[in-house]
């Protein structure tokens, strides 16, 4: 066991790695001695790795903040598929107390570092969507800023996900907060927030020659967000009741159906507004698209995440179904002990 206080980020980074590799080999392998070998090696890397993270979240190099960067989205976006909830959530706090002590603008140029911070803010910004009671969903705590994002903008051509989409998901889960925690109402008009979300339609973006060839799949992530974006200020900020949004929901469904035309290698879509359509589904016909598509989705992208969400979609549909929870929020559903453990991201 190498000491933590000799180590580099890019050990950091190669535990974490390693980690994330051996958890992915021990899900898809058939023999059940294998599977328990990947699986120690994954919980072993996974806690070296963790014991480096720690030491350079607490001690900040500056020739260590990208590989800590780096570090930081890879916990965020694989480990929530593997680890437990309080777990996960000890990430998040210490990556925002790690973004309020360094200035990331000072350090962040290159292309890389800038796609990197970007992607840690919007998963951060989507998670918290999830944690509205939590401390570090608070403003004071939470330091995925949106004024602090760096230039230019990358998240587009690579997700599918617009600036201006980004940006009004940061401020309607923002207000969710406040409104969850302290009963604070919209200092705004919902009413023309919710206009302004339905002409921000999806610009064409320009795609970089190096991902030539995913312009409609690009398209199709877009125009997923921008009808999650919407559904989710309907009903998390609006409290509009089911039945007001599924003609946004069917037409969300439309644009997430239309990925399965791309089969010529594995991909997968940001769970996040995917979800905010699925959570929401009503007709039984349309629950039918949508398993149809999550079974088609498990098997092209080959994520444990898919196959985790398909059963937490239908306990959400039956849950509906009992006589006084009709309307019932996602993430009310979604904090409940019986609940599994999933991040929406």
């Amino acid at each position: 066991m190498s000491p933590a206080s000799s180590s580099t980020g890019s050990v950091v980074l190669f535990y974490l790695v390693s980690s994330a590799a051996a958890f992915h080999l021990s899900v898809h392998l058939e023999s059940v001695d294998q599977k328990s070998e990947f699986l120690t090696l994954a919980l072993s890397h996974q806690n070296q790795g963790i014991r480096h993270l720690q030491h350079h979240l607490a001690v900040d190099e500056p020739a260590q903040r990208e590989s800590v960067l780096a570090s930081l989205l890879l916990c965020m976006t694989y480990e929530p598929v593997t680890v437990e909830r309080d777990f996960w959530l000890t990430h998040l706090r210490g990556a925002s107390q790690w973004l309020h002590k360094v200035n990331v603008t000072s350090w962040a140029h290159d292309e890389s570092t800038i796609t990197m911070y970007q992607m840690l803010v919007s998963t951060a910004t989507m998670l918290r969507s999830q944690i509205l009671s939590e401390e570090v969903a608070q403003d004071g705590n939470f330091h995925f800023k949106m004024e602090t994002m760096l230039e230019p903008y990358h998240l587009h051509h690579i997700f599918g996900l617009p600036k201006k989409s980004l940006e009004a998901m940061s401020d309607m889960i923002a207000m969710a907060v406040r409104l969850h925690q302290y009963g604070e109402e919209p200092r705004l008009d919902l009413e023309r927030f919710e206009t302004e979300l339905y002409l921000s339609i999806p610009p064409d973006c320009h795609i970089p020659a190096a991902t030539r060839g995913q312009e409609d799949l690009v398209h199709h992530y877009a125009q997923i967000f921008y009808f999650g974006s919407i559904i989710y200020c309907k009903r998390r900020l609006r409290g509009l009741p089911l039945a007001d949004v599924q003609p946004l929901v069917e037409q969300a469904v439309d644009h997430i159906e239309a990925l399965a035309k791309y089969k010529s290698r594995p991909y997968s879509p940001i769970l996040w507004p995917v979800a905010m359509a699925f959570f929401e589904v009503q007709d039984i016909l349309l629950r039918k698209r949508v398993l149809a598509w999550l079974d088609f989705i498990i098997k092209q992208s080959t994520l444990l995440i898919w196959q985790k969400v398909k059963p937490l979609i239908c306990s959400l549909w039956e849950e509906r179904a009992i006589s006084g929870k009709e309307e019932i929020h996602w993430e009310e559903f979604l904090r409940k002990p019986s609940t599994p453990s999933i991040m929406i991201v």
